[in-house]
Parts: structure tokens; sequence; C-alpha cells
């Protein structure tokens, strides 16, 4: 609840509902082309998004359908048809968005939803030791059952209706496309982007005037040239049996020797580095 106070409101009404559809129905409700996107932007944090029909939380049947549709319009009009319409129509979606829709955690479903746009929720934990995801245990407070907690915490922030997973995921699924079409979409990875070339403008620099400045006892690597970088990254590297982009995940990493350790003359912090591979993995 604290979190989502610090957020932009505006922002906040975009994700409310994929927010629900993570804590209550376990999916990640977002267009396809929002997906392709995230899955895009999210490779750092090795999430693997798969449809899977074996957890099939909140799929309701009919006559579950029926009763939540009754007990929500009893004093409204509507006619028998009309409710049959509705239920069958429900009824048919929710498996619709099982295939269109990955399962998700909870933990999870919050880091999709909030890095790929440049919130950092490294510290969105009771649990420090978790570096950033929500533990399964007690430990500080931490819920034994997050997708309840969460979902409790999201209904005390929200006023939203009682709705089935089927309808929070046409609210969900509509809402996103709309924000991936939205200025404030636009306004946020351009933040996004400027926020990392201010922390990582020095490590870039200096990558750039060893291996971009024809010194041929230097390895030679495009960091100047965004296109060919991309092309070489997933290339050999010259200095082992390697892919490109995994030895600059080694020399940049906490357990590479000294000797190897990149970049030279610089101390970048756990962040700037998962930055940089971020910044890397999305050209």
């Amino acid at each position: 609840m604290r979190l989502v106070s610090e957020l932009d409101p505006q922002f906040v009404e975009f994700i409310k509902y994929p927010l629900l559809g993570a804590f209550r129905c376990g999916r990640l409700m977002i267009p396809k082309d929002g997906l392709m996107w995230i899955k895009d932007n999210v490779k750092k944090f090795n999430i693997l998004l798969e449809n899977n029909t074996s957890r099939n939380i909140g799929i309701l049947s009919e006559k579950q359908i029926r009763e939540t549709l009754i007990k929500r319009y009893k004093n409204k009009n509507s006619t028998p048809y009309d409710l049959e319409n509705q239920v069958n129509s429900l009824y048919n979606e929710q498996f619709r968005q099982i295939e269109d829709f990955p399962k998700i955690s909870a933990s999870n479903g919050i880091t999709l939803l909030f890095e790929p746009l440049g919130i950092s929720t490294s510290d969105w934990s009771m649990d420090f030791q978790t570096n950033g995801k929500f533990a399964f245990s007690e430990r500080f407070g931490t819920p034994s059952f997050p997708f309840k907690t969460l979902e409790y915490a999201f209904l005390q922030t929200f006023d939203v209706e009682d709705l089935t997973c089927a309808e929070i995921g046409l609210k969900s699924e509509k809402i996103m496309s709309d924000f991936f079409q939205s200025e404030l979409f636009k306004k946020m990875i351009s933040k996004r982007e400027q926020t990392f070339a201010s922390r990582n403008q020095p490590i870039i620099q200096q990558c750039m005037k060893c291996h971009s400045s024809g010194d041929y006892l230097i390895p030679q690597i495009p960091f100047d040239n965004p296109s060919q970088l991309k092309s070489a990254l997933y290339q050999k590297a010259q200095t082992s049996d390697l892919p490109l982009i995994d030895e600059i995940k080694y020399r940049t990493g906490p357990f590479a020797p000294s000797p190897d350790r990149m970049p030279l003359g610089l101390i970048p912090s756990p962040q700037q580095i998962d930055e940089l591979i971020q910044y890397l993995e999305a050209l």
C-alpha cells in the first residue's frame, strides 16, 4: 500500500488490474504484443514465462459464474437471457486466457510489471535476504501466503468490485493495450533510458576508450556502434570460446579474478553492472 502511494497516480490506474490478475489469478494478464515487449526487457531476471494449464487458479464452473453475477446484479435490471449470455461468454473466456496469459508467481508478477518500466523493486520486500523477492516463509513479518496477503492489500488500496478472473483478464488486457500506446509509457521508457545513461555513462565510456581505440593489443569491440555491437554480442569472443555477451558477464561479474575483471579503473556497483547487461541484452 505504501509503495503504490508513491507511484504516479496515472500509472497506478493502468497497472491495478494486471496486479490483481497476478495476485488473485496467478497469471500475467497482458496483451500479446505487450508480453513480447516485457520478455525482451527482462532478460536479466531469467524469468521463464510459460503457458501451462496445470495451474488453473480462479477457473469457475458455469454455476459459480452464474451465482457470482446474480449476487452482483441482484439489485440491477438484468434479464435471464442477458445473464446466460454473460455466463457462457465468461466461462469460455477463461480458457482463452489460459492459453494467452502465462502463469506467474506473485513475486515474478511484481518484477515483470514494474522493472521493465524503470521502476526498481530491489527493496520491495520485508525479507532483506531475498533481494527484492517476496519470501514464502515468515521473516520480518513476510506473509506465508503471498497471493492472499497481496490480494488483501490490493483490495484495501483500490476500490474495485468483486470480479471473476475472466473479467479481470478482459479489463487488464484492454487497459494495458491502451497503456503501451500511451504518452505515459513513452515518457517512462525515456526516463528509464536517461537514468541508465546517467548511471552507466562512465562504464560505457571506459569500454569505448579501451575496446574501440584501434589498439591491436586490445580486443576491438564496437561499444561505440550499437548496431554492430548487437551483432557481435552473440558471436564467439576473441579471448575465449564463449559468446561475447557471456564473456562480458563473466568479466564484469563478482567471481572474475582481478586480472580478468572489467572495466579497468572503475569499481561499478552491482546495480550498474545489472543495468549494463540489461542494456546489452536489449540491443
